[in-house]
């Protein structure tokens, strides 16, 4: 269960009192999520307000995060080695592990990518379906680590500034 998801069911359960999700909203969002009375009905007026409760919680995060919203996912699905880790790294205040795993996974991402291109380089002048595919290679791998920098350096789209939950960007 995600974070988000997590904190709105203890305030639907009334482990909570106050409202736990604007710390993940926007200032623009703000008081969207609305209290969800429904609930009192019980049954399936109570599935259907959770569900729209836990679905707004969801969009919320998502816009504060400057992306779209896809839809609630099924529980158990594959979140990556990633998640995990970082979240473990905030729990025990030590984020090697999590460093570790990223900085393998794009290295052996960019190796492949160079021994692609590399593989390709050599081609004979003559052979168009040759030199297209070295072209291929060499996009792929000299754009993508271009992007891949730009985007840990905090320019993919965001003004230059890292990721910012309840503020503008």
């Amino acid at each position: 269960m995600t974070p988000v998801l997590f904190v709105s069911w203890r305030f639907l359960s009334g482990l909570v009192r106050h409202r736990p999700l604007t710390k993940w909203e926007r200032p623009e969002g703000m008081g969207t999520t609305g209290e969800v009375s429904v609930r009192k009905a019980g049954g399936d007026a109570q599935e259907l307000a959770d569900d729209w409760f836990f679905e707004t919680a969801i969009r919320l995060h998502r816009a504060g995060e400057g992306a779209p919203y896809t839809g609630m996912k099924p529980a158990g699905l594959d979140e990556g080695p990633v998640v995990p880790r970082a979240e473990h790294a905030i729990e025990t205040e030590d984020p090697t592990d999590a460093i570790q795993c990223i900085l393998h996974t794009i290295e052996e991402d960019l190796r492949h990518r160079f021994a692609k291109v590399i593989q390709t380089k050599k081609y004979n002048p003559n052979n168009v379906k040759a030199g297209r595919a070295f072209i291929q290679a060499y996009i792929n791998f000299v754009v993508y680590a271009h992007h891949l920098y730009i985007t840990v350096k905090g320019g993919a789209g965001n003004g230059g500034n890292e990721h910012q939950v309840g503020h503008g960007h």
